[in-house]
């Protein structure tokens, strides 16, 4: 299911990505979690994920404290940087964009939390890349967990695992989904 899902997102034409980033992003904006948080946790998108970056400068001009996971390989963490802009970042482990400048900010000051998956059920369980860096993190977080999504990224059912950690919403360009 993992490799059909990547696939079909790798072949998914960037204009509509990009189209449905859009209506993904008002979506979020919209959203009263989004309006009240004061820090928010954000994914730099790779080239065919739901995209973020416009996202992130539009919650920077809007006021919100933005803050972006910065991979340390060794012993498979996140660890928190704030960032004051997208110009900031620069290209870290597996090609993902990450602060260029470590400006700590600790788990407990998260007040929402955006994140990335290759897919999500209803119930909000998510499969990642399989290296378990999200669910490590998101133990650790006391906020509202939105995961975005294609909507062709959503499936029936995925088997939930011991250190699974479920999102609270899955946004997709078609809807947003309260996970039961």
């Amino acid at each position: 299911m993992k490799d059909e899902i990547i696939d079909k997102r790798k072949k998914h034409e960037r204009e509509h990505i990009e189209s449905k980033s859009a209506s993904i992003m008002s979506k979020l904006f919209e959203l009263p979690e989004f309006e009240k948080a004061g820090v928010v946790l954000f994914y730099a998108s790779k080239r065919d994920e739901v995209q973020t970056l416009e996202m992130i400068q539009a919650a920077l001009d809007k006021g919100k404290k933005i803050v972006l996971p910065i991979t340390v390989v060794e012993g498979k963490n996140l660890i928190l940087s704030e960032i004051k802009s997208v110009r900031e970042l620069v290209e870290g482990a597996f090609g993902v964009l990450e602060p260029a400048n470590f400006v700590p900010v600790e788990e407990r000051l998260i007040e929402l939390a955006v994140v990335p998956g290759v897919a999500f059920d209803s119930q909000g369980d998510r499969i990642g890349h399989g290296m378990g860096y999200y669910d490590k993190l998101l133990k650790k977080l006391k906020c509202p967990i939105i995961g975005l999504a294609f909507e062709f990224q959503l499936v029936d059912d995925i088997p939930e695992e011991e250190h699974d950690v479920r999102v609270h919403k899955i946004i997709t360009e078609k809807r947003v989904i309260e996970c039961e």
